[in-house]
Order: C-alpha cells, then structure tokens, then sequence
C-alpha cells in the first residue's frame, strides 16, 4: 500500500474518533444541542483537504449509520430522520467546502477563518431547513424562518465563531509542522 495514501487513511480514521468524542462534548440546549464535532468536522476540512475531510465525515457517519451510538442523539440511521439529521447530512458538505477553499494557501490565517466561515455556512444550510421540517413535522405547525434560525442557528452563532477561529488557528499549526504532506 502507498505510504502517502496509508498515512491519509489514518488521518481520515483518527478525525473521524475526534469527531465521536466531539460529540460527547456537549451542552444539551433543546433540540439541537452544543457539541464539539463540528469544531473537529471543520479542522477535518481544514487539514486534511476536501477529499480526506469528506472521508473522515463520511466514515464517523457510517458508523452511526451502522448503530454505533457516535451521534448525540444515539446511533442507526433513524437519527438521520430526527431534528439534527440536517447537521449530520451537512458535515461532509461543510469539510469539502472548507477544505477546498483552504487548499489555496493552507497556512494563511485569514484564508484559514474564512474556509471555516463557509464549512460552518454549508452546515446550516442543510442544518436549519431539516430542523423547521422536522419539528413542523412533530408538531403540525409551520416553522417560521425567524422561529427556524432563531433555534438552530443563533444559540450556536458566538460558540461556533470561537470554534472556527480556533479550528483555523490549529489548522495552520498543523499545516506547518506537516509542509502540507497530508492535503491531497
């Protein structure tokens, strides 16, 4: 096996468990709470390129998908159909969103935050609309865009801005120490 690409996969494999304990970090808020994964989903990205990201995402949620309980809302696919189903579904779009954008200059910081700007963006985009269709769905009441953003975007807003400066911050370190050997 090629050396470049065993080294990636291990990468991929260890994001893909800081992912599942950055979900046990969590602060239960309603239903969507506070976890830690997408700090580690977004440094995914921002590391390991959009390819490997993407990897690393799509293997944490395969193990969910399996039954492993890696999510904070348990594990199986039926946590896909619950109100942070949308989250789950826009993490690999947030880690190749980051991840590509970060592939111009992997060690400018400013370039850096920005990438993890629009990762986090990608995951509220599928985040936020599957959350309103979900509780309407339990409820049988409309969700308003403003009742929508206003439970599963603005609680998160001022932890997920510390989050994605600090994944930059992290991220160009680690680009650093590895001369950018682990982006694809």
């Amino acid at each position: 096996m090629n050396q470049i690409y065993l080294t990636r996969a291990v990468h991929a494999a260890v994001f893909a468990a800081l992912i599942i304990l950055g979900t046990f970090i969590r602060v239960p808020i309603g239903p969507v709470p506070i976890v830690m994964a997408n700090f580690f989903v977004i440094l995914a990205g921002l590391f390991l390129g959009p390819l490997w990201g993407t990897v690393s995402i799509l293997l944490y949620l395969l193990l969910g998908a399996i039954g492993l309980p890696v999510f904070s809302a348990g594990g199986g696919v039926a946590v896909f159909a619950g109100p942070t189903g949308g989250y789950l579904l826009g993490y690999p779009v947030g880690a190749l969103v980051a991840g590509a954008i970060s592939r111009k200059n992997c060690k400018k910081l400013s370039l850096l935050i920005t990438a993890a700007a629009a990762g986090i963006s990608a995951v509220y985009l599928t985040g936020v609309p599957w959350l309103m269709w979900r509780v309407s769905a339990a409820t049988g009441e409309s969700v308003s865009l403003v009742r929508g953003l206003s439970t599963g975007l603005l609680p998160f807003l001022p932890g997920d801005i510390l989050k994605l400066t600090a994944a930059a911050f992290v991220a160009r370190s680690l680009n650093r120490l590895s001369s950018g050997s682990v982006k694809e």
